[in-house]
């Protein structure tokens, strides 16, 4: 969310918030949102932006259960596999939300993306940088 780039914390709420009123797929990290919004639960976050207009939401978690729900199909949670070590958290959030896009906006469905998602941030956080090798 990078609180720093923001005037302050309510104009950061506000912006975010008419981004997701504009958004179809808002992909949140539970753990930036309850700071932000203090909200208590993935839910309680995937109800706001629902509110404000976006149909699917997916609540990363870190190493956590992600919640995708989607209005049109329902919620579930997915536990991502665990890895063998975590080296660095720096870029796992965006590969993620690539992986995912790509392969839900290639038709493979909201359970074959959010396994996608979490595979590649599975992937990237086993090396050092945003940028790993692949293969």
């Amino acid at each position: 969310m990078r609180a720093r780039l923001w005037p302050g914390t309510e104009a950061m709420r506000a912006g975010i918030m008419q981004g997701a009123a504009q958004a179809d797929i808002v992909l949140p990290s539970f753990d930036e949102e309850e700071a932000t919004f203090g909200d208590a639960t993935p839910q309680s976050v995937a109800a706001r932006y629902h509110a404000a207009g976006a149909g699917l939401v997916v609540v990363k978690n870190g190493a956590g259960d992600i919640l995708v729900s989607d209005q049109a199909e329902g919620s579930f949670n997915h536990s991502p596999e665990p890895v063998a070590e975590v080296i660095d958290t720096t870029a796992a959030g965006d590969s993620f939300d690539a992986a995912f896009l790509a392969a839900y906006l290639q038709g493979q469905g909201l359970r074959r993306a959010v396994v996608q998602g979490a595979e590649l941030a599975g992937h990237v956080v086993q090396a050092r940088g945003a940028l790993v090798e692949t293969g």
